[in-house]
This record gives structure tokens, C-alpha cells and sequence, in this order.
């Protein structure tokens, strides 16, 4: 086995993730090779000053106090998320911020009503006229017989 494959087996057996036949290879290895020995050194005091030995445990009264809020708070539900959910939306937006928006929506709502409306004008052309007034069941008045003029726009015979 070469020299980096040998490497990588001391370091996952300073990790715990050797199979124990491979954890034999890597200890010969060790025993015969000074520069891996000396690999394993610097990883292990970097190891500890980056992962410290000890992982915090939470004390019996933590443990304890979190188990009995845990047993005495009812599940919370649809409605119950609902409400944490509004009560987050009125201390996120105070009165005055609700106020001033909805005066903005007002005010642009207001804004785009009070214009006035553009339509589009097509004009017609004679075989539309003639379909329009066979759906009428009667002629409509055209140049000839003293109405509108040919082009005149849909919206002045139904309006």
C-alpha cells in the first residue's frame, strides 16, 4: 500500500472509523514510520484544540424543567400557530405603520379610479356591420340609409 493510502488509514484510526483489521495495518505503520508518527502528533493537538474532549450535558433540573413545560403546554395546532403567528404580525407592524399603508393603498386605489377609462375604438368593416345587424335581426343604420358611417366603432351601437 503506498505512503498517502497509509496516511489516510492513520487518520480515520485517530477518528474511529476503522474496521479492526485495518487498525492493525494503520498500527504497524505507525510503529515503522516516523513521519507519520509525527503526522498523527500535530493532527491529534489540532484535533483537541478544535474539538474540545468534553461535550456540555445538561444538568438534572434543566432536563427536568424542560420536560415538565413540555408535558403541561397543550399542542399548539393549526389555531394555536395561527395566533402565535398573529401576535408576531402586531408587534412586527405597530398602529401607526398599519395606518400609514393602508392611507398609501387609499390613496393609489383612488388615483387609478378617478381616471378616466380609455377604450379601444375599432372601427368595423362593412362584413361586420352586416354580421352585427343579422344578429340584431334588423339593419342597422349605415351611411346609406342615414345612420353612422361605415367605421364607426363598436362601442357607439352598443353603448
Amino acid at each position: 500500500m503506498n505512503h498517502d493510502k497509509m496516511k489516510e488509514l492513520v487518520f480515520a484510526m485517530h477518528d474511529g472509523e476503522l474496521f479492526p483489521a485495518d487498525r492493525s495495518v494503520a498500527e504497524s505503520h505507525l510503529a515503522s514510520c516516523a513521519e507519520c508518527r509525527a503526522a498523527l502528533a500535530e493532527w491529534r493537538k489540532t484535533a483537541a484544540a478544535m474539538f474540545p474532549a468534553e461535550k456540555p450535558v445538561a444538568s438534572e433540573a434543566f432536563v427536568s424543567a424542560v420536560m415538565r413545560r413540555i408535558e403541561t403546554e397543550p399542542a399548539a395546532g393549526f389555531w394555536g400557530r395561527l395566533g402565535g403567528f398573529m401576535e408576531t404580525l402586531r408587534t412586527a407592524f405597530s398602529l401607526p405603520r398599519l395606518a400609514l399603508a393602508g392611507a398609501a393603498v387609499l390613496a393609489v386605489t383612488v388615483f387609478f379610479l378617478s381616471r378616466p377609462m380609455k377604450t379601444a375604438s375599432v372601427p368595423m368593416t362593412e362584413a361586420e356591420v352586416e354580421f352585427v345587424s343579422d344578429l340584431m335581426e334588423g339593419p342597422l343604420q349605415t351611411a346609406e340609409n342615414g345612420g353612422a358611417a361605415l367605421g364607426t366603432t363598436i362601442e357607439e351601437y352598443f353603448l
